[in-house]
């Protein structure tokens, strides 16, 4: 991309700045700039049969990355109990956070936030297995996310902004009937024909993997719900709401976001307050009937990211 190449290189060519690999890691309150990668599990494909080297119990939180020609994290190759939370992503070329694949999980990815004019924030391809979003903040080219399976999406904001010309919207790709989508908002940019879209196995099947599953989309959130039955609670939003925002130009790829130009916490009034599910251990302690939408409870301070002193 023009103006990228110089931007995103580690020092000397480094194509990663974290890699771990084997269980028990934590990787937390780093300030991680202009790499292919940010902060990785390592990926060799399927898992080491040795219990001690599964990649497993693996936490990344409190960083702030920007400026990657891939992703910020990646929790490829990942297994169980995996959990990325409370991250700041900016200017991620690749998709911010990627999770292709994740053999079975749980793999958590909670109240992590991003801005790109470029590409996705929720990197699910290769069929992972397991993966929960939750309270996540998202603003990205698209959300269209495929090839999974046994995936939860709550308490989450997609902001897509139209990237390349077209708002692609808000879709997944599954092998499995018991993934499900609830209590998220939605903002769609530009004007497309079928921005929600919902693909996997026919009615009264659990799961299917010989074929690929059935394509829906719908011009509507209201259409999108009655069909299919996912984010009946869920409803659409406007980026106005946040407390300090620009939309990102993606005709201008070259462009790096200021990390200093957004506060994705919401305005009083917002449509997202008091929307959201609570979900033990995770939303615990929300103000108001309910939880908030997306990464912030309405009121409460930004978390640090990066460094501490």
């Amino acid at each position: 991309l023009p103006g990228f190449p110089e931007r995103i290189s580690g020092p000397g060519g480094s194509e990663y700045a974290v890699k771990v690999y084997g269980r028990g890691h934590v990787v937390a309150y780093n300030d991680v700039r202009h790499f292919h990668d940010g902060i990785d599990v390592a990926t060799y494909g399927a898992p080491e049969d040795d219990e001690s080297l599964l990649p497993q119990s693996i936490d990344i939180y409190g960083n702030l990355l920007n400026g990657f020609a891939d992703n910020c994290i990646e929790a490829d190759g990942g297994a169980r109990n995996i959990r990325v939370f409370g991250n700041a992503c900016f200017n991620s070329v690749g998709g911010a956070y990627s999770m292709q694949t994740i053999y079975g999980g749980p793999a958590y990815f909670m109240r992590n936030t991003m801005v790109s004019g470029v590409d996705q924030a929720a990197k699910l391809s290769i069929t992972p297995t397991g993966v929960l979003l939750i309270n996540n903040t998202f603003v990205g080219e698209h959300q269209n996310m495929s090839s999974a399976s046994n995936v939860h999406l709550i308490n989450n904001l997609f902001v897509s902004h139209g990237g390349q010309g077209a708002a692609r919207g808000f879709g997944l790709i599954t092998y499995t009937n018991y993934s499900s989508s609830d209590y998220n908002g939605f903002y769609i940019a530009d004007s497309f024909q079928n921005p929600f879209n919902w693909s996997s196995p026919a009615e009264g099947v659990a799961a299917e993997y010989e074929h690929n599953p059935i394509a829906r989309s719908f011009g509507s959130l209201r259409e999108y719900s009655a069909a299919t039955g996912q984010d009946a609670h869920s409803i659409l939003f406007d980026p106005a709401d946040f407390v300090s925002f620009a939309m990102p130009n993606h005709r201008d790829m070259s462009h790096m976001y200021p990390v200093d130009g957004y506060d994705l916490r919401l305005k009083r009034g917002s449509s997202a307050i008091d929307k959201g599910k609570h979900l033990p251990n995770i939303t615990d302690g929300y103000s108001g009937s309910a939880p908030d939408i997306g990464a912030y409870e309405h009121g409460a301070e930004l978390p640090h990211y990066g460094p501490r002193n």
